[in-house]
């Protein structure tokens, strides 16, 4: 699913068991994974992201599928999707003016203003603290929309701009900064969470009730991956092991790969694509789904969904084209899609989902659940003879899924890349959280810290910080979702895995993953999906 909803970018053992990769990872592949980072608000350098999708193999985000990415100078140009950008006033050369209050409450370049104490809210996408009350000042951190934070000072600079003393709580501490001021409103206005992001027309905004299943209740899943390769290996036998001990009580498994493979045959396959039941990893996987819902395990089916190079191959005439050279586009993995606007394939896809109900899976995680991420300067044919919109393709298909699975009584999940939390479009990928979160039961950001740019949010490597970067990119999330009227229960991926190929990496183990899994819960998130691609897990971390 997931982040599989990015990266696959592991270390060179992760590299040579992951899943897509097994056998032949390269010095590009690492290269790749380095410059996969990506920065959810500008102006920081690295973009782009991918849901289970690391350089070293093509699971869900940093889990499934590898992704494509280039690297800009932010804004983004032609060549990068949109982010959302932290707002204040534009940059001032600072003057130095006499100062009414002790100077170490106020930077030598503004007029200051005793205030008394008030609590008031950010009303932005993102908003910088800074060391001092101009846009010169070094900045600390980035708030989300709707962070509450109480106004201690009051400062005017050299050219008349407001800004204002603020005490605030991140990462369980109080800190303090200074913001601009016209950003702050004195009531948190849950229309305003969603205003920053507009409305892409042509999408179904109407309420969708989002119910219980009869059979099937809500859980709180807590999940690990698991790729076909992991499934025939010992090391599955010890994740089994590892849920009956600790608080795990979930798996996602691979039902149609990153490679289009399957786990079991099937009649759509027999009837769309043949080819796809010639290699599967059971003839009737009925025994394994029986023994796992035997231990009470609650049984996610990711689906790799308009990443398949296997029914690219076997359909060229469906396969998205590269006009440039006439042939099927590949991304930087290597590997084709075929176009999100093909009845057939949004059929075959609907098919192979509709088995996994029947077999006995509690809920469906469509992963590359979108079109290919490539720069504005690429010259694709996705085949769209309606004109439909990405964001409409992609939606309208997540509503299809639900119409087709409800009557099975299972739930519908998607994988979107962490910066889909906080776009204000859909990066051209056809994911906008809006109409995304409203198509489905749960909704899965791939939230790796490892994939932000050095500087986002205002970590100077992300990676390195785990429970902040799990908290502020949530916060957006959750915030958007507020403003909805029927939106999904979010369920995060978060890394499970060391990320060699960042610079300035730690390794991940359990006190990492456990740092992530409580910023969820302090989020008030109580179920989230683990990634690794070569399904090596330590208990420790979900003790």
């Amino acid at each position: 699913m997931t982040s599989s909803r990015l990266l696959r970018f592991l270390s060179a053992s992760v590299l040579a068991s992951s899943l897509l990769l097994s056998g032949c990872a390269s010095d590009r592949a690492a290269r790749e994974a380095q410059r996969l980072q990506v920065t959810p608000l500008p102006p920081i350098t690295t973009v782009a992201e991918a849901p289970h999708e690391t350089p070293a193999n093509s699971g869900p985000g940093g889990g499934p599928g590898a992704v494509t990415a280039e690297t800009s100078v932010l804004p983004r140009s032609s060549s990068q999707p949109s982010t959302a950008s932290p707002v204040e006033p534009a940059p001032t050369t600072p003057t130095v003016r006499t100062s009414r209050v002790a100077p170490r409450a106020v930077p030598g370049n503004a007029r200051s203003r005793p205030v008394t104490a008030t609590v008031m809210y950010v009303n932005a996408s993102g908003l910088n603290v800074r060391s001092t009350a101009t846009t010169e000042g070094r900045v600390i951190e980035m708030l989300s929309r709707g962070t509450k934070v109480t106004v201690r000072d009051s400062a005017t600079d050299a050219t008349g701009r407001a800004w204002s003393r603020i005490e605030y709580r991140a990462g369980g501490s109080a800190k303090t900064g200074w913001v601009a001021t016209n950003y702050l409103s004195r009531s948190l206005v849950d229309e305003s969470a969603g205003a920053d992001h507009g409305v892409l027309p042509g999408l179904h905004y109407e309420p969708v009730p989002k119910t219980e299943y009869p059979g099937n209740p809500r859980v709180d899943a807590r999940a690990v991956y698991v790729s076909f390769n992991v499934l025939a290996s010992s090391r599955f036998d010890e994740i089994l092991t590892m849920i009956d001990e600790t608080e795990l009580n979930a798996l996602v498994l691979d039902y149609k790969d990153d490679l289009g493979e399957l786990l079991t045959r099937s009649a759509t396959a027999a009837r769309l694509n043949p080819a796809a039941n010639e290699k599967v990893r059971y003839q009737d996987a009925g025994d394994l789904i029986r023994k796992l819902k035997a231990k009470n395990i609650y049984l996610i089916a990711r689906i790799v969904t308009f990443k398949d190079p296997l029914f690219a191959r076997t359909h060229p005439e469906k396969a998205i084209l590269d006009n440039r050279t006439g042939r099927t586009f590949k991304s930087d993995d290597g590997l084709s899609w075929a176009s999100p606007h093909d009845r057939d394939f949004r059929d075959y896809n609907l098919g192979i989902a509709r088995e996994a109900a029947l077999a006995g899976f509690n809920e469906i995680q469509f992963d590359y659940i979108r079109f290919p991420d490539v720069p504005k300067s690429a010259d694709l044919n996705y085949r769209n003879p309606g004109n439909v919109s990405k964001a409409a393709a992609i939606q309208s298909f997540l509503l299809e899924a639900r119409k087709e699975l409800a009557p099975l009584n299972v739930y519908v999940a998607a994988d979107v890349f962490g910066l889909v939390t906080t776009t204000k479009d859909d990066m051209r990928i056809g994911q906008y959280w809006e109409a995304v979160s409203n198509a489905v039961d749960y909704i899965c950001p791939m939230v790796y810290p490892s994939h932000y740019a050095n500087g986002s949010y205002g970590l100077k490597i992300p990676d390195q910080h785990p429970y902040e970067l799990i908290d502020r990119t949530l916060g957006y999330a959750i915030r958007r979702d507020k403003a909805q009227p029927t939106p999904a229960r979010i369920r995060p991926w978060l890394q499970g895995f060391t990320a060699t190929w960042v610079k300035g990496y730690i390794p991940y183990g359990p006190a990492e993953v456990k740092a992530q899994i409580k910023a969820a819960k302090d989020s008030g998130i109580n179920s989230y999906l683990i990634w690794h691609p070569s399904g090596r897990y330590n208990a420790a971390a979900y003790q």
